[in-house]
């Protein structure tokens, strides 16, 4: 779902209202905001969007350890190796530049034993 519009319009507070039904849900919602700043980065909604999600999962397992909650643990570690099976098993010549431009991945890869 792409939301637009001018500033001002409910833009944030829509996605914020659609993010709580979703998580709540157990969903997983991802969102990105497009500067027009954005100093010439490829995609930099998409970088954005996936770096929240990315950096969301790292914030997640800290808290699930600190917390001793194994069932969320394996979820959260089933999640990260299926992006890393992804990762490994589509990108193919295409991993470094990823890398290069969701820098995020390569602490998800180092998280999972393989960077």
């Amino acid at each position: 779902v792409l939301i637009s519009g001018a500033p001002g319009t409910g833009k944030t507070d829509l996605a914020s209202r659609t993010r709580s039904l979703v998580k709540a849900d157990a969903g997983c919602f991802l969102s990105g905001c497009y500067q027009e700043t954005s100093s010439g980065q490829p995609f930099p909604v998409f970088v954005s969007a996936l770096t929240e999600y990315i950096l969301s999962l790292s914030s997640s397992v800290s808290s699930s350890f600190r917390n001793n909650n194994s069932i969320e643990n394996k979820k959260l570690r089933d999640r990260r190796e299926s992006i890393q099976k992804a990762i490994d098993d589509n990108v193919e010549s295409e991993g470094p530049m990823l890398l290069e431009v969701i820098p995020a991945l390569k602490e998800l890869i180092a998280e999972n034993g393989n960077g």
